[in-house]
């Protein structure tokens, strides 16, 4: 029963891997984007700060309009658009790795416990 339950466990940690991993390239969701894009841009750093206020001050139930405003306002963010392609192969490494650091940060700290 032990075998079963090792498999098991291995199986399913692949399988959220693989899926998290998915995830996480089809939202391109690159932290080091995000860290950079925050650090140079004052207009985007202030509509997040303003979306985040925003959200904290609204009511619980938030309607669909008020959620897909927020999006809008962290979309240069997040997503894929020609932009975001990296133009060179050091850029492209640097893609991967922030790519494949949310992922396995992530991964780190839910098996820690705590939230990502």
């Amino acid at each position: 029963m032990d075998r079963v339950t090792g498999w098991y466990k291995r199986y399913v940690q692949l399988i959220i891997f693989i899926m998290g991993l998915i995830i996480v390239v089809a939202l391109n969701v690159d932290t080091v984007s995000i860290v950079t894009g925050l650090s140079n841009s004052t207009a985007l750093r202030s509509a997040i700060v303003s979306a985040a206020q925003g959200s904290a001050n609204a009511q619980s139930n938030a309607n669909l309009g008020t959620l897909q405003k927020s999006i809008s306002q962290i979309s240069p963010v997040i997503g894929w658009s020609a932009s975001t392609l990296p133009g060179d192969v050091g850029s492209w490494i640097l893609k991967i790795v922030g790519l494949l650091q949310l992922h396995l940060r992530c991964r780190w700290v839910r098996h820690s416990g705590s939230t990502c």
